[in-house]
């Protein structure tokens, strides 16, 4: 019974579909480039996130919330996009090494770690 349990909580709560391949992804997150024209999406590198910014051009850095933690990232790293039909969550994109830091819940916003914040703009006073 305790591993079903066990089981059901890793089904429900850390599903596997989160990390998708390149190309698995919405159209608009595998097309997003950042702010100096590389790509933003990789080998299994984004993922939807509870992300918002807080303040926006700061000395060339923006200060982000991504899944409760926050930090400063460059501001070229932030992806505002028209509200896509598909899937308008917010996503990020995490440089290489860090890629497992939102399963994990050790997530650090900073440019180290943060390749893009794929932020939606949906009209809705939201982003």
């Amino acid at each position: 019974m305790r591993i079903a349990a066990i089981l059901i909580f890793l089904v429900i709560v850390h599903p596997a579909s989160v990390w998708a391949k390149h190309g698995q992804f919405p159209q608009w997150v595998n097309k997003a480039v950042d702010g100096q024209g590389e790509s933003c999406c990789g080998e299994m590198d984004c993922t939807p996130a509870q992300a918002a910014l807080i303040l926006d051009e700061i000395a060339g850095y923006a200060f982000a919330s991504i899944d409760g933690s926050t930090g400063f990232i460059p501001d070229y790293s932030v992806v505002r996009v028209q509200c896509p039909m598909e899937d308008p969550r917010p996503y990020v994109c995490f440089k290489i090494g860090h890629e497992n830091k939102i399963s994990t819940g050790q997530i650090i916003v900073n440019e180290n770690s943060i390749k893009c914040l794929l932020i939606p703009k949906c009209g809705d006073g939201t982003s």
